[in-house]
């Protein structure tokens, strides 16, 4: 008897778990497909809180989380798995998805599109693919994302990434060579960051509205203006806002791992712009910085504050 109680429970398990993790219906979702025969996930209009992609709807490959806000503002989910295949997460893909605490991303993943996880105040940590190369602006602004690893390969830490968010410490991987204005503002429990040898600008203000691209014209066929020349693609758009103040309010903030093959950082706190002065200082609000680690950036060109 006690022999067979337990193969119940283990059946039972695997039930459970079956269920948990099989892949939804096709019919849970709003999809797209495109000349290529590729599909898109549009919305998801399913009512578990335990979704998992599938890999093919109609044999069609799943390629994309896409539609604008996929899964934006959903309180029921907890948990998503993304199939392998998929290469890009889209504009607002998870926003507000107060209750989504876990994200399983397959290796195939390359690009995680604006605001993609903005807002999702229980989602405490996830694991980025290898593979990852580009994130649009404000990815986990406003999560409850507190220890990340980023990919090697990255090249860009864009606008707002970990604004908001209770991290604890981060190592900014080598080959990032730039981290866009308040990156990490209001980081409050920030304590430590590392910085890669390739680093070569930190708090730029990047002030055009929907410009992606440097070397890109305006409408007017008139181009970029200083301080922008020789930069490669900053995913920094503040759409009039002001920007800057890299590491804004980051009260806890106590050390900041410099490489000593970094012999100059570009600091941009402010810049002219049509007769008005936009950006924040990059450490201003980090109060509590060493001061061998204040010496040290006052040495690698910052005059900002660090109050």
């Amino acid at each position: 008897m006690k022999k067979f109680t337990w193969l119940l429970i283990v059946f039972n398990f695997f039930i459970v778990n079956i269920i948990v993790f099989a892949q939804n219906p096709a019919s849970d979702f709003v999809f797209d497909i495109d000349a290529q025969g590729r599909v898109s996930i549009v919305e998801y209009i399913g009512t578990s809180p335990n979704v998992v992609i599938p890999r093919e709807i109609q044999g069609f490959p799943v390629v994309s989380v896409s539609g604008f806000g996929s899964f934006e503002g959903n309180t029921i989910l907890q948990r998503v798995t993304i199939p392998e295949g998929v290469i890009e997460l889209g504009w607002y893909a998870f926003t507000n998805c107060k209750n989504l605490v876990e994200v399983n991303l397959p290796s195939t993943l390359t690009t995680i599109g604006r605001f993609a996880f903005f807002g999702c105040t229980r989602l405490q940590r996830i694991i980025l693919p290898s593979n990852v190369r580009y994130f649009d602006e404000g990815v986990f602004q406003n999560s409850g994302l507190t220890s990340i690893t980023l990919p090697v390969g990255i090249k860009i830490i864009p606008v707002w990434m970990f604004k908001g968010t209770p991290i604890e410490q981060i190592v900014i991987p080598e080959g990032v060579t730039h981290i866009a204005g308040e990156a990490f503002a209001d980081c409050k429990y920030l304590r430590v960051i590392s910085l890669p040898s390739t680093i070569q600008r930190i708090g730029n203000s990047y002030l055009f509205s929907d410009v992606g691209i440097i070397g890109a014209r305006y409408n007017n066929n008139e181009p970029l203006p200083q301080p922008f020349e020789g930069l490669s693609g900053i995913p920094e758009r503040a759409g009039g806002n002001s920007v800057g103040g890299t590491f804004k309010n980051c009260e806890n903030l106590t050390v900041i791992n410099i490489p000593n093959s970094i012999s100059q950082i570009e600091f941009v706190t402010h810049y002219e712009f049509w007769g008005h002065y936009y950006g924040e200082e990059a450490f201003v609000g980090c109060r509590n910085i060493s001061l061998a680690v204040q010496e040290r950036l006052r040495q690698l060109g910052y005059m900002g504050n660090f109050r």
